[in-house]
């Protein structure tokens, strides 16, 4: 697969830091091939699930990129260190889930796909009225690719080269939901008035719907995925979510 078609967002640029050691860059040498023991199906499943994962992480890299450019003449600090290390971390991701796309059957709607993706990352900015908000939500989002993660993860897949680079993914991810909410209270973000964490949920349910039969493919039970992630947002939230039907769609619904 030529991997200028997975580009939704192009690159900010080089990182402020790089990984040298980390468990994902050597997970990915004893693997070249990660798809190995995958049957036909879950493999198309794969080539539907990944792109909206691969969006995120090239949409992280901006934001983290940009942030870590707005700080770069203030005193290196821990918390510095921190934001620079999760930049580190998302450039790291997008070349594994690259990886992984160049191994999967190309998918004849990949366009729309990305499309959506692209549409919704977008969005992400428009919800947020300011930085600090900005990185509340962000936080919020982190926590909700977690849940997905950690549903490939555990999935019929578990116990595969596969499985294993969601669940090292899932494991940076899980740090970065407390170091953006920190990096939010740094700011100013005030938990009791924000009102955007029902918002961001909703929307990734509604991105997520279409492909509610992949999900089922690799053996996840979509509907009860989306309500988990309904339920993080009535934890994580004062404000009532709004309701939406997790009902399964069909393939490729816009």
């Amino acid at each position: 697969m030529d991997t200028s078609s997975m580009q939704c967002f192009p690159s900010p640029g080089r990182a402020h830091a790089t990984h040298h050691q980390h468990p994902l860059i050597e997970h990915l040498r004893q693997h070249l091939v990660l798809t190995n023991h995958l049957s036909r199906q879950q493999r198309q499943a794969l080539s539907r699930l990944v792109p909206l994962l691969l969006c995120g992480e090239q949409s992280a890299m901006h934001v983290f990129h940009q942030e870590n450019d707005r700080l770069k003449d203030q005193p290196l600090s821990h918390h510095m260190h921190q934001l620079q290390q999760i930049e580190a971390d998302e450039y790291l991701h997008e070349d594994a889930l690259q990886q992984l796309m160049r191994q999967l059957p190309l998918p004849a709607d990949l366009q729309k796909i990305k499309r959506r993706a692209q549409v919704f990352y977008t969005r992400i900015d428009r919800l947020s009225h300011d930085l600090a908000s900005h990185f509340a939500t962000i936080s919020q989002l982190d926590a909700c690719v977690c849940l997905v993660m950690n549903a490939i993860a555990s999935s019929d897949l578990e116990g595969s080269a596969v499985a294993r680079l969601f669940e090292l993914i899932k494991n940076d991810e899980a740090k970065h939901v407390t170091i953006a909410r920190e990096h939010a209270g740094q700011l100013g973000h005030i938990v009791n008035v924000d009102n955007s964490a029902p918002t961001i949920h909703v929307e990734l349910i509604k991105l997520l719907m279409p492909e509610a039969t992949a999900f089922e493919a690799i053996g996840i039970d979509a509907e009860r995925l989306f309500a988990r992630v309904i339920d993080l947002a009535e934890k994580r939230s004062p404000q009532p979510t709004h309701e939406v039907s997790v009902a399964r769609p069909m393939v490729g619904a816009a």
